[in-house]
């Protein structure tokens, strides 16, 4: 169950110290981006070319990325063998999805969240139909997925009238119930740790509204549609058309005056490794990742000050009891499998 919980990420291997938002030079590293900035302490390079229109990312414990997508209905599975910061092998699944939009990995699984069902992957093996989509009455718009505290996974679906229901979904017997009814465009779910908060980010009156649950969801600034948070720093990261901002946070909800992170590009899917942040650019078929540069100086950089404890009673992110019901009905089955070439560096 979506749950509450004090909003604190991190998005580098080392801690984030605040920064002026003045201090955006051009990207110093991967020579495609000359219309892109960074923040001042920060460098930016490709880490992973010819990825398509990524739609969502997911990385495994053993460094492994799978990005999905949505144009081609690939999904990509990348590695860094060498460490080095680079992707060496960049290669797809054997089977093409229905326009891919959300990503998930639990139990040895991936799952992947097309338009016409909620797929289960061992391997590279055959996909199989954890939970259709076609009694379900939404839209064709993206199903983000994200791997829940307890297991299941939080499936979240359009629906025709304007609105989205985030669903649990039983990720061994595809039976689903209703979490939350929303008001507005559910975009997705924040990524992150295994301890952190999930958060839903949703369009409602040409805002952006984030928060754990219907009752929590407050306006922040500009467009997201991904987000990262992590238990280590006190920070949520952004990611949508203006490109990537870092918001400190508490229980009491985002800060109103956000930092840029990147800008001048459209960003897409965030996640984050032991070498820094991870953000594809759809547009370009690219992954950039953002990590410390080696000549940043940190005299005049401040750290984030802890949020205060709120009264319990003035929470703006608690969690909010929500009905259950039958949503979905599951079906095994299985899909015909497509084979395709890796690109080649």
């Amino acid at each position: 169950m979506i749950r509450a919980c004090l909003i604190t990420s991190a998005f580098l291997a080392v801690s984030t110290p605040a920064m002026a938002q003045d201090t955006l030079p051009r990207v110093r590293a991967g020579g495609d981006a000359a219309r892109m900035a960074v923040a001042g302490d920060l460098a930016a390079s490709v880490f992973a070319r010819r990825v398509g229109d990524v739609s969502d990312m997911v990385r495994g414990d053993d460094g492994t990325l799978f990005a999905a997508d949505q144009r081609s209905g690939r999904i990509w599975v990348v590695r860094d063998r060498a460490r080095d910061g680079r992707a060496d092998t960049v290669q797809p699944l054997p089977h093409r999805f229905d326009m891919p939009s959300g990503l998930a990995l639990g139990g040895g699984h991936l799952f992947v969240a097309d338009r016409s069902g909620l797929w289960r992957v061992a391997g590279t093996g055959t996909p199989e139909l954890l939970a259709p989509f076609a009694n379900a009455g939404a839209t064709d718009a993206p199903h983000p997925i994200v791997l829940g505290a307890d297991g299941s996974l939080r499936l979240g679906l359009s629906m025709p009238d304007g609105s989205a229901r985030v669903l649990s979904v039983d990720a061994r017997t595809g039976e689903a119930s209703l979490l939350a009814q929303i008001d507005g465009v559910l975009h997705g779910f924040s990524k992150g740790p295994a301890d952190a908060p999930t958060l839903l980010i949703v369009e409602r009156d040409g805002e952006t509204w984030i928060g754990t649950g219907p009752d929590t969801l407050r306006p922040v600034e500009g467009s997201a549609r991904h987000a990262w948070v992590d238990p280590s720093n006190r920070t949520v990261l952004l990611s949508g058309r203006t490109g990537v901002r870092r918001f400190a946070a508490s229980l009491l909800g985002l800060d109103s005056d956000p930092v840029d992170i990147l800008s001048g590009t459209s960003s897409g899917p965030i996640t984050a490794d032991e070498r820094g942040v991870l953000v594809a650019e759809p547009e370009r078929g690219l992954i950039w990742r953002l990590h410390p540069r080696v000549d940043a100086t940190t005299s005049d950089i401040a750290p984030v000050a802890p949020a205060p404890e709120p009264d319990p009673d003035t929470l703006l992110l608690k969690g909010s009891g929500i009905a259950t019901g039958s949503t979905l009905k599951p079906r095994q089955s299985s899909d015909s499998e497509d084979s395709g070439s890796p690109p080649t560096e």
